[in-house]
């Protein structure tokens, strides 16, 4: 796993949800100091913390690890999904009305 990556992942969601590493870190029953580490790419959290940290965040597993996560192949599919998962939850939600919207018009 890319620590950096997923620390600086981690710090933009925390940061854009308005939350603190000590908010989190109680969330997530662990101290804020493991929290900032983690943010610094110096550690990484244990599977149960990461599930954990996903929970409190309310953000799925690809996408604090989608900078970490190859899949060998890609196709067109592949290429839109790894730029949804560049965006904040705020974001999908747009494209997701976007998506509906373009549905629906093009469906009649």
């Amino acid at each position: 796993m890319d620590r950096e990556s997923f620390g600086k992942r981690l710090n933009k969601v925390r940061k854009e949800q308005a939350m603190s590493s000590m908010a989190l870190a109680s969330l997530c029953e662990i101290d804020p100091v493991f929290i900032r580490q983690i943010e610094a790419a110096a550690r990484l959290p244990s599977l149960p913390t990461f599930i954990s940290i996903c929970n409190a965040l309310e953000v799925s597993p690809d996408y604090l690890l989608s900078d970490n996560i190859t899949n060998g192949k890609k196709d067109t599919f592949d290429l839109i999904c790894n730029d949804l998962r560049s965006l904040t939850p705020k974001q999908l939600e747009y494209v997701a009305d976007a998506i509906h919207l373009f549905k629906n018009r093009f469906s009649e």
